[in-house]
């Protein structure tokens, strides 16, 4: 089995939906530190005749003592009213807008007011628009313990292992070897920035295969002469389509 494991993020590019499709099970990660530098909160879209901009989630607390699951959004419909009327102004002269704005909507007026929740319901409502098929869940309360476990490890040894004869590991490697072994996983995939964290050598001594997904080079056309990669999902489907960006979902090499 399959396996890709990570944190709920807003609206991202296509490449975390390409990694949902190549894997048989995919879990959220709601229980991790939130960061305030990463995408969670936040993505980038195109201000018409412009370029790249950021559109953002309007939260409550921002954190990063505090738990993914534990970020609430402003329950205010102010910010979610200028969102939706930042996107449809400039994106509604763009092929697929008809098709797409009604899901946007609907991701943007969800009623979970719980970061980690907001953010995997906008993701699975992209993955069932886009007729992806792959398990997908919030964390199980098992992940949990095994959390608690390798926090009380951790916190009295700077590495660990669970045979002398296995190289020690770090927290990030044997949380992953953890869920893994409890979901019988015998693969793990990654994004391509995982190559420089996690050592396949490493996962293979528990018998698990490591990957690592590397996304293909996709152009399309956007609403300014300068074509930017990595923009949101949002822009794909507005610009693409539907059976466009799914025909993008296979774009991709497992390393």
């Amino acid at each position: 089995m399959k396996l890709a494991l990570m944190q709920p993020y807003f609206l991202p590019y296509i490449g975390a939906f390409q990694l949902i499709h190549a894997v048989d099970k995919y879990v959220f990660l709601g229980y991790l530190n939130f960061r305030k530098d990463a995408w969670f909160q936040r993505n980038r879209y195109i201000i018409k005749n412009v370029g790249p901009a950021f559109f953002t989630l309007t939260l409550l607390s921002k954190s990063s003592f505090k738990r993914f699951n534990e970020i609430h959004l402003d329950p205010s419909p102010y910010w979610r009213n200028k969102l939706i009327k930042s996107i449809e102004i400039n994106y509604n002269k763009s092929p697929y807008f008809e098709e797409t704005i009604d899901l946007i909507h609907s991701i943007i007026f969800s009623d979970n007011e719980i970061l980690d929740q907001f953010n995997a319901n906008s993701m699975i409502s992209i993955c069932k628009h886009l007729d992806i098929h792959t398990e997908i869940q919030l964390y199980p309360l098992a992940y949990l313990e095994i959390e608690k476990k390798l926090t009380e490890t951790y916190n009295n040894l700077e590495s660990y292992s669970i045979s002398e004869n296995k190289q020690p590991l770090d927290i990030k490697t044997k949380r992953l070897i953890e869920i893994c072994k409890y979901e019988r996983a015998d693969a793990y995939i990654n994004a391509i920035g995982g190559a420089n964290l996690y050592n396949k050598q490493v996962f293979a001594e528990y018998g698990i295969d490591l990957f690592f997904l590397k996304t293909h080079s996709i152009e399309y056309t956007q609403q300014w002469n300068n074509f930017e990669p990595n923009m949101s999902i949002l822009d794909v489907l507005m610009n693409c389509g539907k059976e466009k960006t799914k025909d993008f979902l296979k774009e991709y090499d497992v390393v």
